[in-house]
């Protein structure tokens, strides 16, 4: 586990080994230092690659995002993406008419119907090309609010992704392989935390180890904060100014973090094992029982 025993201990049976970053270990520094040291990938460009426009069909003309549009990323299999948690992604794009949901392919055509009917019910399936007013509604086309991103080569994927602003984290299960790839592109990451069970504090276990306690870290504790800092950050100057330290702050922290060391994971994770050995032989050499009375912290130093 990465996360504190406080809030994960009543969980489980067993006392807890608390590893030095995240249990989730990567590094794509080998194969990505070219991409990460570029600028992000430019918006126009991305919107380009789209697969298809969901409100015109495959290889409909996408309309040009504007300057200040922000594009929020939702890459996770679609499986994940309850009901509820929807509800707040479509409020948010009523709410700012300036954002734009980018997701990941649907695994079927059934799927995609499902989900232009939910976009259409919830009042957001297309947006007018201008912001003019005076101009005619003949001049004006349709370009639908969610743009579906096409697969790509392993690692050129996590470079297109760096055009997102922000990922959005789902609430059930959170992303593990997805959040990691938005870390490796330098987005923010905005994520549900608190009490809930594992399986759903990838997110912040992630967070927490890349950015500590910096004013940037992206977590919420319920679905109103989600739904409210998302909204603040896209229509509010302040919530702007902020997303783009967020931003600034995502993508140096790929290149400093230990979080993306695995030299350190791995050090770390034996000095665990050591421990645990340790408390091991305590138990078998004494008739107390001190491997079920404490839990087991990592080391913050690393092997010589």
């Amino acid at each position: 586990m990465s996360n504190p025993p406080d809030i994960n201990s009543h969980h489980f049976t067993e006392k807890l080994s608390l590893l030095s970053t995240s249990y989730l270990s990567n590094s794509y520094l080998d194969h990505t230092i070219d991409n990460l040291l570029r600028p992000a990938y430019p918006k126009e460009d991305l919107i380009r690659r789209l697969a298809w426009n969901i409100a015109g069909g495959q290889g409909c003309k996408v309309m040009p995002v504007e300057e200040d549009t922000i594009l929020l990323g939702a890459f996770h299999g679609h499986s994940k993406i309850t009901p509820m948690l929807f509800q707040v992604w479509t409020n948010i794009l009523r709410s700012a008419g300036n954002s734009r949901l980018v997701m990941s392919p649907p695994s079927s055509s059934a799927a995609l119907t499902n989900l232009i009917g939910e976009l259409n019910y919830a009042g957001i399936m297309s947006q007018s090309s201008s912001r003019n007013s005076n101009s005619s509604s003949s001049s004006r086309s349709s370009s639908s609010r969610v743009l579906i991103l096409p697969h790509s080569e392993w690692f050129e994927h996590v470079y297109y992704k760096s055009a997102v602003d922000v990922y959005m984290d789902t609430i059930i299960k959170n992303g593990h392989t997805t959040t990691m790839d938005a870390a490796w592109g330098g987005i923010p990451i905005l994520g549900l935390a608190g009490q809930s069970r594992a399986t759903q504090r990838s997110t912040e276990s992630i967070s927490r180890y890349l950015l500590g306690d910096l004013d940037c870290c992206g977590l919420v504790y319920s679905l109103k904060e989600y739904e409210d800092v998302l909204i603040a950050l896209i229509k509010t100057r302040r919530g702007r100014r902020r997303l783009e330290h967020w931003k600034r702050v995502a993508r140096l922290m790929r290149l400093q973090s230990s979080f993306f060391n695995p030299i350190h994971f791995a050090d770390s994770f034996t000095r665990n094992l050591q421990a645990l050995y340790e408390v091991h032989s305590m138990h078998n050499n004494n008739s107390s029982r001190v491997d079920t009375l404490y839990h087991v912290f990592h080391s913050s130093s690393t092997l010589n």
